[in-house]
């Protein structure tokens, strides 16, 4: 896991760094597009940061994000959209794309984030081989941020349910409760222990 972070980091400022001089190209509208929504990528992180914020605003403050729309506005704009957001994972994933693939790259929010604002204050970043071979051990290190955001969200979801038992309540622990099982899921291969693989006979066969 601790690989994969480091790699992600590369990859993320590298892309978000090179984006306004590749914007300033005279390279072809087309191209720049393509550039552009490749780089975005590595502002999703932003998005699952918002998502996580909005139970624990409600729960801490009572505040609701959005007030002044009625349930049935809200699904009626959220529905086509989630709709449609599906029929292009499905459609441009070729089926491929795992619920292990989504967790992963929820938990891996973090490292977007801190990408974004290293690559605005021009802080440049080292570059380091990725290892190729995997670590035995647990690494919590490396999902840290992640590991924080699962303990904020449960302490706000203990303090909400103890503090009161509403429909808005309830709906909001529900909603910390989902972001807690997804970020769950994908920091969950950094804290199993590997088990070691049995040593290969002296005289056995290389595999081809």
């Amino acid at each position: 896991m601790a690989s994969y972070v480091s790699q992600q980091q590369r990859w993320s400022r590298g892309c978000l760094s090179a984006l306004p001089t590749v914007l300033r190209s005279s390279l072809p509208l087309r191209q720049k597009l393509q550039y552009a929504l490749s780089a975005s990528f590595f502002l999703s992180g932003w998005t699952v940061l918002v998502y996580m914020t909005f139970p624990v605003v409600r729960l801490l403050t009572g505040a609701q994000p959005l007030a002044a729309t009625t349930a049935d506005q809200f699904l009626g704009h959220f529905a086509p959209y989630f709709g449609l957001s599906l029929l292009a994972v499905t459609a441009l994933g070729g089926g491929a794309y795992t619920f292990k693939a989504f967790a992963l790259q929820a938990a891996s929010f973090w490292i977007h984030v801190q990408s974004t604002v290293l690559t605005v204050l021009g802080r440049r970043g080292g570059f380091v081989v990725t290892p190729k071979e995997g670590v035995v051990g647990r690494q919590p290190r490396a999902v840290a941020p992640a590991l924080v955001a699962i303990a904020a969200l449960s302490a706000v979801a203990a303090y909400g349910l103890l503090r009161d038992r509403d429909p808005a309540t309830l709906n909001n622990v529900a909603f910390a409760a989902l972001h807690i099982a997804v970020l769950l899921a994908g920091v969950l291969p950094a804290l199993r222990r590997e088990p070691l693989a049995a040593p290969r006979p002296r005289n056995a066969p290389v595999p081809a």
